[in-house]
């Protein structure tokens, strides 16, 4: 999978993904959000208990075969930044959320949109 940007901002650059070994079995567009219990306020760590946007885009659930594993990706529509990047385990539960068909919850120990492993509901 090499994604190619619009010639008029990029001047039709490919660049690799990360994903040319992998198969996509899933894709959709979604708005993605993650659960913050803290945040940084005035200098200090405040309990906030509020669910913060990540970025609206393309997610893509891509089985590496030669792994034998699945993750999840997503990118943010035109800047092409990571917001979500994880291994699915089978200690993950899917989960609808808030009683909506279209809106779904799981729990992640290590996300590393952000180069950095962090937990994220």
């Amino acid at each position: 999978n090499t994604i190619t940007l619009q010639r008029s901002a990029y001047r039709g650059y490919r660049y690799a993904t990360g994903e040319e070994e992998e198969e996509s079995v899933f894709e959709c567009r979604a708005k993605l959000f993650r659960f913050c219990a803290t945040d940084w306020k005035d200098g200090g760590v405040e309990e906030v208990k509020e669910w913060k946007e990540r970025g609206v885009g393309e997610v893509k659930i891509l089985h590496n075969p030669s792994a034998g594993s699945h993750r999840i990706v997503m990118r943010r529509d035109f800047v092409l930044n990571i917001c979500a990047n994880h291994i699915i385990t089978g200690d993950m539960d899917l989960a609808p959320a808030f009683g909506s068909d279209k809106a779904w919850v799981w729990f992640t120990a290590a996300d590393m949109a952000n180069e950095v492993p962090e937990p994220q509901q």
